[in-house]
């Protein structure tokens, strides 16, 4: 019966460890995608970068037991959760070659499980009076419950 357990107990450290080692692939691959981001001069590559960073985000959210995911190694990454600990936000920006922006988020709500991406669709200065139709990228730093 003991040997039986230990079987049980090592075959779970070991999917353990494999599962954090997929992660830790996963965000050394966005961290990647970051720096290529960073040093490119090319603006239709770091759009194309922006969206692989975004799919890989929401991959590293789709496992098991992934709203505790922090990606503690990317530093390009807002990374907040509400106040009732129900919704989880990444949001990042890229600066284009003309140094216009483009912004993307991710959230990610517990409850239900559903992971949604904001895109910015094209870098242009927000008309901040019209923010209700069109979502013009943003960081954010806090969530705000409203009733």
């Amino acid at each position: 019966m003991f040997r039986r357990w230990l079987v049980i107990l090592f075959a779970g450290l070991a999917c353990l460890r494999l599962a954090a080692q997929a992660g830790g692939e996963i965000e050394n691959k966005i961290r990647l995608l970051f720096e290529q981001a960073t040093v490119s001069t090319d603006a239709d590559s770091i759009i194309s970068l922006g969206g692989e960073i975004q799919g890989y985000i929401t991959e590293a959210l789709a496992g098991d037991d992934s709203f505790d995911c922090e990606f503690p190694s990317i530093a390009n990454i807002g990374k907040i959760v509400s106040y009732d600990g129900k919704v989880r936000l990444f949001s990042w920006n890229l600066v284009l070659p003309d140094m216009t922006m483009l912004y993307y988020a991710v959230f990610y709500i517990k409850d239900t499980g559903q992971i949604f991406s904001l895109e910015q669709t094209s870098p242009y200065k927000p008309d901040e009076s019209n923010i209700t139709t069109d979502w013009y990228g943003a960081l954010y730093y806090e969530l705000i419950p409203v009733e």
